[in-house]
Formats: C-alpha cells, sequence, structure tokens
C-alpha cells in the first residue's frame, strides 16, 4: 500500500463528470512568495452526506481551499475537506452549539444562510431578507426586502404589514387594521348564516318603491279630500321620494348581510 500525503491546494471551478456523476474540482499550489500558482489537476470533491457545494473560484476577495489526500481511494487525489475564508464574517453571528449553512459566494450581500441557534432557526438571504423561527420569544417572522412584514406571536397575535403603511393584526379575539383605503371585492357577508339579515339591497329597494307608491297614493287621497287639485300631493311625501332616489341608487353597493 502506498503512503498517503495530505495537501493544501486552491480551490478552482467545478464541473460534475458525466460518466461518474461525482463533482470534480480544479486544484491549483501556491508557489514562491509573488502569488504564482502551478496547477495540480483535478480531484473529486467529498462532502457530508445531504450537503453539496459548489466552490466559488478565486477572485479579488480570496479563494477557496481544500484538504486534498493523495491517493485516495481510487483517484489520484481527492478533496476530503474545504474552507473559504471570504465566508468568514458567518462565524461572527454563531455562538456555541451553533450550526449554520451557507452559501459561498463572495458577496454577502446575495448570500444566504441557515442558522440553527438555541431555540431559534434563522434563514437570512442578504441583509435585508429573513425568515424566523424564535422559540424562545414564542415568535415566527418574515421580513422581505421590500419592507413588508409578517409576524406570529404570543405579544402581538397574528400581525401583517405592508412597506405602504397598511396593517392587520389578529389578537384577543378582535380584528384591528389600519390604512389609507379599503376595497372590497366581489361580494361580503358579515355574520353567519343564522346572523340576522339588516339590508338585502335588492329587496329592500323594492320595499322602499313600494313605500313611495302607498305613500303618494294616500297622499293623493288626502289631497283630494283637502284641496280639490287632482295629482298634488303633500309636500312631506315628495320630499321624502326625492331623498329616496339618492338611498336607493347606492344599495346595490351595499354588503347584504350583518348582524
Amino acid at each position: 500500500m502506498s503512503d498517503t500525503d495530505f495537501d493544501i491546494c486552491t480551490m478552482g471551478e467545478a464541473t460534475l463528470n458525466a460518466q461518474t456523476n461525482v463533482l470534480t474540482v480544479k486544484l491549483s499550489q501556491e508557489v514562491g512568495l509573488d502569488g504564482d500558482s502551478e496547477p495540480k489537476g483535478a480531484a473529486p470533491m467529498f462532502q457530508c452526506l445531504g450537503v453539496t457545494a459548489i466552490p466559488n473560484p478565486p477572485d479579488d476577495k480570496g479563494h477557496a481551499e481544500g484538504v486534498v489526500m493523495m491517493p485516495c481511494g481510487p483517484y489520484v487525489s481527492g478533496i476530503v475537506g474545504g474552507v473559504d475564508t471570504r465566508c468568514a464574517e458567518v462565524v461572527g453571528k454563531m455562538t456555541k452549539g451553533d450550526t449554520c449553512l451557507h452559501g459561498t459566494h463572495s458577496d454577502p450581500d446575495v448570500r444566504a444562510r441557515v442558522f440553527c441557534k438555541e431555540n431559534l432557526l434563522a434563514v437570512l438571504v442578504g441583509n435585508d431578507t429573513a425568515i424566523v423561527v424564535d422559540r424562545g420569544s414564542g415568535a415566527i417572522t418574515i421580513n422581505d426586502a421590500s419592507g413588508n412584514q409578517f409576524e406570529m406571536s404570543e405579544a402581538n397575535g397574528i400581525y401583517m404589514g405592508e412597506s405602504g403603511g397598511a396593517w392587520m393584526q389578529l389578537k384577543d379575539g378582535k380584528i384591528t387594521q389600519g390604512q389609507s383605503g379599503l376595497t372590497l371585492a366581489g361580494a361580503v357577508n358579515i355574520g353567519d348564516a343564522t346572523a340576522m339579515p339588516v339590508a338585502h339591497s335588492v329587496p329592500l329597494i323594492t320595499y322602499m318603491t313600494a313605500l313611495e307608491v302607498l305613500l303618494t297614493t294616500i297622499a293623493t287621497n288626502l289631497d283630494l279630500k283637502l284641496v280639490p287639485t287632482p295629482g298634488v300631493t303633500v309636500p312631506a311625501v315628495a320630499a321624502f321620494t326625492a331623498a329616496m332616489v339618492a338611498v336607493k341608487a347606492m344599495l346595490p353597493t351595499i354588503f347584504t348581510k350583518a348582524s
């Protein structure tokens, strides 16, 4: 059995071998003091089961390095571990016992991270989008890059707010909302099936029209007895009929049920 050597190499471009389905990474190694490097061929990358990461090629912010074993099973060499110092700031957000799954993009503003902390799970994308499940405070929150927010917590119940200032809160059996305008599209019912109907628009319009006819008829008969001028009604009835024009026009747009 040949001797096994370990070395640290810079990881470059990664490709998936079409025949073996193994992720293969180009390797290089620094030589001298001027940042020069020499190619070291390509090696398969052995990672944790269930986790697959593609190294980010070197750029002006740094590079990823891998621990290379030579030989490695049937291969000339194989990458058995890796690190990318461009992601070092992720560690700064962790404490003992924490675990983080994160991308290795060199730009932290586009990097996604999944933090598993004590009583807390956080999914962060860049610095402005987050989903946080906080068992410690009993809250679940979602925030997006536009300033919209969703929260479920004991303190605030269920809360939804959008960047324009509209919001809604469900707490203690009550619904509270605030907005600069409210539009209700489609049919709206308030109350359950047994709720006492307060206004059924079409029947109410029919009733009011019949009431106008009845009052006009009564007033006309009164006028015929008091003032012998056919067709002239009592002014109060005429005023009532005129006032109902706007009400009857509005009723079809009013919701039809309430309690």
